[in-house]
């Protein structure tokens, strides 16, 4: 996806700010959008919308300092996910009904925070454990790759994945309940 985003821009300065705005963010809005949609697919349709959003409007978000880029970011996917949310509740219903379960509302400073912080906590544990353990989990919620999936890229077994995945869930776990309690811990 990252070529069809540089082949939009002009010139080499912009291609390197999407470049690292891809890489640093790509994750993080999968992550927001998957929460609203529960699908895989929709989440990424979702993160691509946003990022296209981005590049369409690149002189007013490029200029953006990170903070706000991020809180403005989590405003366009989310917004990208209501929009899919949309679309799939028409073509359920059809064109009659109207939407009411489908909010509208932009998301609130605290439930930016919270997927900010919840998000950040997470890639800081995913840095502190081990890291077989860090790739298998990455495989299997970010990329949403299946066990079988994992096992041919990793070239394991299946029992093999299914026991590192629990190990590794495990050591998840406590680490992100250690940083918990030590919010220092993961800045």
């Amino acid at each position: 996806m990252l070529t069809i985003y540089l082949s939009m821009l002009e010139t080499e300065e912009e291609k390197k700010k999407m470049a690292d705005i891809y890489e640093q963010y790509r994750y993080y809005c999968i992550f927001i959008a998957k929460k609203l949609l529960e699908n895989h697919e929709d989440a990424e349709d979702a993160t691509h919308s946003a990022f296209i959003e981005i590049i369409k409007r690149k002189e007013k978000y490029f200029a953006m300092e990170c903070s706000d880029f991020r809180a403005s970011l989590v405003v366009i996917v989310k917004n990208k996910a209501i929009d899919i949310l949309r679309r799939k509740k028409k073509e359920s219903v059809g064109m009659t009904e109207p939407l009411e379960d489908v909010e509208d509302n932009k998301p609130s400073i605290s439930e930016i925070l919270s997927v900010q912080e919840e998000y950040d906590l997470l890639r800081a544990a995913l840095k502190k454990i081990a890291p077989s353990y860090s790739n298998i989990l990455t495989l299997e919620y970010f990329e949403d790759l299946s066990i079988p999936e994992i096992a041919e890229r990793l070239d394991k077994n299946k029992k093999n994945v299914e026991v590192t995945l629990y190990r590794a869930r495990i050591s998840l776990r406590e680490t992100m309940e250690k940083m918990k309690g030590n919010p220092d811990d993961h800045i």
